[in-house]
């Protein structure tokens, strides 16, 4: 939880990227995307 919303909240690259393709839940699109 810490480590991804350090990545999304100074990024927001990745979370943007996943709200826009998902349209309501960034955090396991991004968990997905960082992860693999």
């Amino acid at each position: 939880n810490v480590w991804l919303t350090h990545d999304v909240a100074p990024g927001g690259n990745v979370t943007q990227a996943s709200t826009q393709e998902s349209g309501r839940a960034p955090r396991p699109a991004a968990a997905a995307e960082v992860l693999p």
